[in-house]
């Protein structure tokens, strides 16, 4: 960069680090990511926030330099950042987003791994896999696993119309074709009356699990710019938990998997009422960094 634009970076640098609140739930935006990323956008390349600091900053002209400070007051008047550049990297793979759906998180990752790891299990043991997206909101758990496993299919699933519309042009961005179908329903309600009664071999799911008596602790960043429903657990913050561990039992094999993300603390709860309902026969969970029980693995 030119001095002028080296300038320039040093001041807008300062205004975020001085003005923005980072959220520890999306770890990537720190202060320089967010500058850099938008800084690329401005010179239209619209890049995610984890993959900034492997390209270098060009010059701005004028009239990018005043795109710059312009997106720079939107992220400091709260509107994400993923929103602002419209994609977030998930499992190393580029998903557009929206305000119609959960940003995906990096926690959810977790998830995801795991759900990679038994589907590459059974692709290895049957040669293919069959598997439920439950509440997909961009679709980014469905399609990141499918770009790393070419062996499995999905149904994905989600409530929302504008979620699954999203769902599906991300499905098209990464040129997925058919392995990826996405359905609009309730939980498990689209795939009822379809003939599918165990014949699934894994089922995920990154479902709202926040108490409704918590949402107004939320973030503005979270709870003004992101789908309510897309955190909304009810009373409890395991209501739709709790249901769907109760229906997806039908739709999986033998052996088959259901798995999700929960919010901390509910962990042992959750498994304590699963373990006494002896739907399942096999009991994992996943902790994070900081020793949170966040994935619950169930086997029929």
């Amino acid at each position: 960069m030119n001095l002028i634009n080296e300038t320039l970076f040093s001041d807008c640098l300062k205004k975020l680090t001085d003005n923005l609140v980072t959220l520890s739930d999306k770890p990537e935006d720190t202060h320089e990511s967010t500058l850099r990323a938008l800084w690329l956008a401005a010179s239209g390349n619209y890049v995610a926030s984890q993959k900034v600091f492997d390209l270098e900053l060009p010059d701005l002209s004028e009239s990018q330099n005043i795109s710059l400070n312009d997106m720079i007051n939107k992220r400091l008047n709260g509107i994400p950042l993923a929103h602002i550049t419209g994609i977030q990297e998930f499992m190393g793979i580029d998903i557009h987003v929206n305000e119609h759906a959960l940003i995906p998180r990096k926690e959810t990752e977790l998830l995801g791994y795991a759900a990679l790891n038994k589907i590459n299990d059974i692709v290895n043991k049957n040669g293919t896999a069959f598997a439920f997206d439950i509440c997909t909101g961009c679709g980014n758990l469905a399609l990141a696993i499918a770009s790393h496993q070419p062996n499995v299919s999905f149904y994905a699933m989600d409530l929302s119309n504008e979620a699954v519309s999203l769902a599906k042009d991300n499905k098209n961005f990464l040129g997925l074709d058919e392995r990826v179908k996405f359905l609009v329903g309730d939980l498990l309600e689209p795939v009822k009356n379809m003939q599918m009664e165990e014949k699934v071999d894994v089922i995920i799911c990154n479902p709202p699990y926040i108490t409704s008596g918590k949402l107004k602790d939320l973030p503005q960043e979270i709870i003004k710019f992101e789908p309510e429903m897309a955190f909304n657990g009810g009373a409890l913050g395991i209501k739709i938990i709790n249901k769907l561990c109760q229906e997806a039992i039908e739709f999986l094999k033998p052996d088959g998997w259901l798995m999700f993300e929960l919010g901390l603390g509910q962990g042992e709860a959750i498994l304590e009422r699963q373990k006494k309902k002896r739907l399942y026969k096999t009991f994992e969970s996943i902790k994070d960094d900081n020793g949170y029980t966040r994935v619950i693995m169930l086997q029929k």
